[in-house]
């Protein structure tokens, strides 16, 4: 099967109202624009994009089902790109 990245995750796999929370009290970094003046403290938000026991209610399914080109479209287009002429493409 096909991996899914980290930020496909997020999109994939996350509803925002069931699947983050906010975290307070974190130390933050001086270099974060966001961190209040004079601040030794913030809050970070975590996510919880893992994925629910198959057949649990209102979650989606383990592997999304995997798209196909249909074998007559694959076929056309090989031989689209079969006829292209590549003989007057520079060379590298």
């Amino acid at each position: 099967p096909r991996k899914c990245t980290r930020l496909g995750k997020r999109f994939t796999r996350v509803q925002w109202s069931r699947d983050s929370f906010t975290i307070d009290g974190l130390s933050g970094s001086l270099l974060d624009p966001s961190t209040p003046a004079g601040s030794k403290t913030l809050s970070k938000i975590a996510i919880d994009a893992s994925l629910a026991l198959s057949g649990t209610k209102n979650t989606p399914s383990p592997m999304p089902p995997r798209s196909k080109v249909p074998e007559k479209n694959m076929v056309e287009a090989n031989e689209l790109i079969n006829k292209i002429r590549t003989d007057k493409w520079p060379k590298i």
